[in-house]
């Protein structure tokens, strides 16, 4: 039986025992380096904080798609979705509060694609993540896409109250498709259309939207957004005012202008198609700019009758926005109490301390600040609470079914009864637009909704047009024991 002795120390010392500390030095430097090149590989193509694709890596899987890994006969749709006010969830709760709820939408996500078969699902940088998958698997992943924010987000709320503690959050996302090669040719289309259908959603207030061309006559390469420049040089752009008439005593109180666009080539094109173009290719700033400028010198000429004019929040968010205001106001001679300007939710909201500043300067001159579409955003009572309001403008959606003996008939008069409640315990007025019928318009009179406009009155007017308008509408329509007062400042 041989037993192995114990080796000597003393052997391994000297020169055999710095080359064997060498060596296992330069080992362990191997490993490390391997380590740390695993590290940056995954860090270079894997979003750190929810382990998804990152950007790059699902561009390349894009190129390699489109460059022939993709059958010849398969239609290819790459989606654009991110969440709605989610800077406020950052601004209440903290970054790592946000973080939490990103991760935890990564992983609901992650498991929908799975059972759909999708592709390459990325987080694209901030709250937008991107989606690739067969097209014809779009209608019932966007289903299931869109069940993922019906159960709240569970985050931690230590970080803000210096304890222990969660809150369940409920938020909503906007998604865009484009479809390869329905209306796209290379990964850049797919990009810009689904960014721009993701935008329609947003405007539409749906969850997703597969992006449309418009329709086009005429000269196949004229795109919108060129004849957009080219009608800001040439002056194809025109306004109509809609009136606005006092519920009290059905006096013409104020008239909303309204934006219309008429090309040489294109033809009339719908504002829900041409804005969304002007916003995303920066000329949003000189269309808005132009609106407010060409109203104010109209409204200039009538006497006693308020001006609404639609504010972008691009515009809103300018800094020389409160700037342009008062240069239309000083070179139309238009009294400041005569503006009203009509604002979204989202614009109020997109950045609240500098929105809240710029209105709060302009109120301060005289100027009326509305929410337009109230009753349709996701922050409704908080715009209301924090920001200088004066008027709601009740969305049309809620007045559709007004006068009707169904259960969405009885729904919308609970909903304006309410806003009316509320608005005027806050001193705020409120104004119905859309109303097309004398039981609308009953319904909100008897609800006790301050002005209406819609085609029950008139729809938007040539500003020759509402001149002869104005001159037929009774200049005051008598109610007993009403006083004869303006129910506007002049």
């Amino acid at each position: 039986m041989l037993i192995a002795a114990h080796p000597d120390p003393h052997r391994w010392s000297g020169p055999v025992l710095e080359d064997l500390r060498r060596r296992v030095s330069a080992a362990a430097m191997l490993v490390e380096q391997h380590a740390q090149q695993e590290r940056l590989a995954a860090l270079a193509f894997t979003d750190p904080l929810t382990g998804l694709m990152n950007r790059v890596t699902l561009s390349e899987h894009l190129d390699r798609q489109l460059r022939g890994e993709a059958r010849p006969d398969q239609r290819l749709a790459f989606g654009l979705m991110d969440l709605d006010r989610f800077k406020f969830l950052n601004d209440g709760y903290g970054h790592p509060a946000g973080d939490q709820l990103l991760r935890q939408l990564a992983g609901r996500l992650d498991a929908v694609c799975a059972r759909h078969g999708v592709q390459a699902l990325a987080r694209m940088g901030g709250d937008e993540f991107a989606l690739l998958v067969d097209a014809a698997r779009v209608p019932a992943l966007t289903v299931d896409l869109s069940a993922v924010f019906d159960t709240p987000f569970e985050i931690s709320t230590g970080t803000v109250s210096g304890g222990a503690g969660s809150s369940l959050v409920l938020l909503q996302a906007s998604l865009g498709w484009s479809v390869y090669p329905d209306t796209a040719a290379d990964a850049s289309e797919l990009h810009q259309q689904a960014d721009a259908a993701m935008y329609g959603a947003k405007r539409r207030q749906v969850f997703s939207q597969v992006f449309e061309p418009v329709a086009r006559t005429g000269l196949q390469t004229l795109t919108l957004e060129t004849a957009l420049r080219e009608s800001l040089r040439n002056g194809d752009f025109h306004l109509v005012f809609q009136p606005q008439i006092g519920v009290r005593r059905g006096t013409l109180v104020g008239a909303e202008a309204l934006l219309r666009w008429t090309h040489p080539v294109l033809g009339t094109v719908p504002p829900d198609q041409f804005i969304p173009v002007a916003e995303m290719g920066g000329l949003m700033g000189a269309l808005g700019a132009w609106v407010l400028r060409t109203a104010c010198q109209e409204a200039a000429r009538w006497t006693g009758v308020c001006l609404s004019v639609n504010v972008s929040s691009l515009q809103l968010n300018a800094p020389d926005f409160a700037s342009e205001v008062r240069a239309a106001l000083t070179g139309s001679g238009l009294s400041a109490r005569r503006l009203v300007l009509e604002v979204t939710e989202t614009g109020l909201v997109d950045n609240p301390a500098r929105t809240r500043e710029t209105l709060q300067a302009l109120r301060d001159e005289g100027v009326r600040i509305s929410i337009d579409d109230f009753g349709t955003g996701y922050s409704s009572l908080v715009s209301v609470r924090t920001l200088p309001v004066d008027e709601l403008k009740i969305d049309r959606s809620f007045i559709h079914d007004l006068g009707q003996d169904s259960q969405a008939g009885r729904e919308s008069r609970a909903i304006v009864s309410a806003s009316v409640l509320m608005a005027h315990a806050m001193g705020i007025d409120v104004v119905a637009e859309g109303v097309e019928t004398s039981e609308q318009a009953a319904q909100l009179a008897e609800l006790g909704c301050d002005l209406m406009q819609g085609w029950l009155y008139a729809p938007g007017l040539s500003a020759e047009q509402f001149a002869r308008w104005r001159a037929q509408w009774p200049e005051r329509v008598t109610a007993p024991g009403l006083p004869a007062q303006p129910e506007r400042p002049d």
